[in-house]
C-alpha cells in the first residue's frame, strides 16, 4: 500500500484543523523559513519517498503574503516533494 502524506502551508491553518479532524489523520512537518533578503526555503521533514503526497496551500493574498508569494511557496514544496521521490503530488487550492 502507498503511503499517503499531507502537508499544510502556515497560511492554511484554519482549513487544516478541520480537514485533520475529518480524515482523522495528522500533518507531516514541514520547514518554512523567510530569509532576510526575502528569499524562503520550504521543505518536508518527513521523507516522502514512493508515497502520494497532498498539500493543502490557500491562496487567498494577505497583508502578510501576496498571491504570488503563496504560489512559489507552493511551488518550492512540489519541487522539494518531487526531489525527495514522491510517487504523486496533489495539491489542494482552496
Amino acid at each position: 500500500m502507498t503511503p499517503v502524506l499531507l502537508f499544510a502551508s502556515p497560511e492554511a491553518l484554519s482549513l487544516e484543523e478541520s480537514l485533520v479532524r475529518a480524515l482523522n489523520t495528522s500533518l507531516e512537518p514541514l520547514e518554512v523559513r523567510q530569509f532576510e533578503d526575502g528569499g524562503v526555503r520550504v521543505r518536508p521533514l518527513s521523507p516522502g519517498r514512493d508515497a502520494d503526497a497532498f498539500i493543502l496551500q490557500s491562496l487567498l493574498g494577505a497583508d502578510r503574503l501576496s498571491v504570488h508569494d503563496r504560489l512559489f511557496r507552493l511551488a518550492f514544496l512540489i519541487a522539494a516533494l518531487r526531489d525527495h521521490g514522491a510517487a504523486r503530488i496533489t495539491a489542494v487550492t482552496p
